[in-house]
């Protein structure tokens, strides 16, 4: 009995060093996904396109690298054929200019592998945004709306809390700086952004706090631009847009 519980232990050991091995290529593949998602966002078209190249060379590389890492775990496979799915819908969505629809393949994409890392306990940073991000969205959309969406302020105040509640970890966390192959200059722009953010939530908090409907939303949304340019350094997207411009 002890031999098979060691056994077993060694199995699940093996499978942690595996799924820890994992995380450079992680951010190999966000380093292509990020640019696609910035200008999907932004609706610009020629450099979206562009940018896909990069992101199908990536996914090709970390799929076959990584979709039978754990073949037994229908899981596991199941996320990265759901991936792939939505990848060649994002794909083709971008190419006839419908971002909305590219949008949301898109989301479906970063959505997963959250999920996949939270189930298999990967850390990773750029979860934190993501989730901040996702939250984000949800309190804008309803801040910007004259009836809040139907909510009641109460309500409102719910999603409020748990935006704030996801920023702590944003707020306090690192980045792996050599995953990211970040130079001290970038991470103090990281840092720069932080604060920023860290500034807007606050005068939007106290937005909320006053009850003040008339600068809700514009507090709200000085947060979105700093958001943006901090997934830019994570998708290195002003460098490769730099790249575009010479080719």
């Amino acid at each position: 009995m002890k031999k098979i519980i060691l056994l077993l232990i060694g199995f699940i050991f093996l499978g942690a060093c595996e799924i820890k091995d994992i995380h450079k290529d992680m951010v190999q593949f966000d380093k292509a996904y990020i640019p696609v998602l910035y200008h999907v966002y932004h609706q610009d078209a020629s450099r979206a396109k562009k940018a896909v190249f990069a992101l199908a060379f990536q996914w090709q590389q970390f799929n076959q690298t990584h979709k039978n890492m754990l073949p037994k775990n229908e899981d596991w496979t199941e996320t990265f054929r759901m991936v792939d799915g939505w990848l060649h819908d994002a794909f083709v969505a971008i190419d006839a200019n419908r971002w909305d629809l590219a949008w949301v393949q898109l989301d479906h994409v970063r959505f997963e592998f959250m999920e996949l890392r939270m189930r298999h306990r990967i850390p990773y940073y750029l979860d934190n945004i993501w989730e901040f991000q996702m939250a984000y969205d949800l309190v804008i959309e309803v801040a910007k709306d004259p009836n809040l969406c139907m909510l009641q302020w109460n309500e409102f105040e719910e999603l409020v809390y748990d935006l704030n509640q996801l920023w702590y970890p944003m707020e306090h966390e690192q980045p792996v700086l050599a995953a990211w192959d970040w130079d001290p200059a970038t991470f103090e722009k990281f840092k720069t952004e932080r604060k920023t953010i860290a500034s807007c939530l606050e005068r939007f908090n106290e937005s909320v706090a006053c009850a003040d409907r008339e600068n809700l939303a514009l507090d709200c949304e000085d947060i979105n631009p700093a958001l943006w340019r901090m997934l830019a350094l994570f998708g290195e997207v002003n460098q490769k847009a730099t790249n575009f411009a010479t080719l």
